[in-house]
């Protein structure tokens, strides 16, 4: 039999793309533009793509990319954003740990935690991105420029970055969880 050997200084690059399998993740397309950009053989036109993936447990990645074709777009945006995976701590499994705000170019974004039996109350594409996290209950208001779905999902993205659970917060004021507990009773009184 004849086999078809590679030379042995060539690595197999089809295997370097793969994605790992460490969690189980799934993958939302939130967004897909077309776009155009203007060369000396005319207009060439391209697709740019948004992705979020999610393994509904807390983690999160968003990725964005443009090709000509769409599906490759769609690759490269889903490799970028398992490269950019991010933990968010969530409280009960449920909701998150407490309200956050943040701004990016000019869409500012609310996200509020909710109590149990609320739902997502989030429109357009935010819908989907706390359905990859994992996030029962909460509410979220865009406020701003949100024509945009890139503008929304990142300033999201900030927001979510800011969330922080007690002992981060204990361990930045150098003090315990009781004694944070302790200032807080005193405080309601």
């Amino acid at each position: 039999m004849n086999e078809i050997r590679k030379p042995q200084g060539h690595r197999n690059i089809s295997a370097m793309f793969k994605p790992r399998q460490t969690d189980d993740l799934s993958t939302t397309v939130l967004s897909r533009r077309t776009v155009s950009k203007t060369r000396t053989g005319g207009r060439q036109r391209g697709f740019s793509v948004l992705v979020a993936v999610g393994n509904r447990k807390g983690k999160l990645g968003i990725g964005s990319a443009r090709s000509v074709h769409c599906n490759e777009a769609i690759q490269k945006a889903e490799q970028r954003a398992k490269k950019n995976l991010f933990k968010i701590p969530l409280l009960n499994n449920r909701t998150i740990q407490h309200n956050v705000t943040a701004k990016v170019c000019s869409t500012k974004v609310l996200v509020h935690k909710a109590r149990q039996g609320t739902g997502i109350v989030a429109g357009g594409c935010l819908w989907n991105v706390f359905d990859l996290l994992g996030v029962k209950d909460v509410v979220c208001k865009t406020i701003g420029a949100s024509n945009s779905n890139h503008n929304v999902v990142y300033s999201l993205v900030e927001a979510l970055k800011k969330i922080e659970t007690l002992s981060d917060i204990a361990a930045r004021r150098n003090k315990t969880v009781a004694e944070l507990m302790d200032k807080r009773s005193q405080f309601l009184g």
